[in-house]
């Protein structure tokens, strides 16, 4: 919809607040301590699981990083003008 009506799209945590960045089911310090994440995705685990898992097969077969896969599919869509993205390191 945004895209037909000419509305750029900035989107908000591409990378589920790391989950797409690190082999799935490691955890960190924050992801343990955050009360917040503990509960944002709790409803599509299965699915991000499953995404997880091919996205880490792609970063393999492409000799890059989760994130940068992540990020490189997303800025291939049409109508993303930056995604916003944080680091905790």
């Amino acid at each position: 919809l945004c895209y037909q009506e000419g509305v750029a799209v900035i989107p908000w945590s591409p990378l589920a607040r790391g989950r797409l960045t690190r082999p799935w089911g490691d955890t960190t310090a924050r992801l343990v301590s955050d009360e917040v994440g503990k509960n944002l995705y709790k409803e599509s685990d299965e699915n991000d699981a499953q995404i997880a898992e091919r996205l880490t097969g792609v970063s393999e077969e492409l000799g890059a990083t989760r994130a940068q896969v992540a990020l490189a599919w997303l800025l291939s869509k049409p109508g993303i003008a930056a995604p916003i993205i944080g680091t905790s390191r």
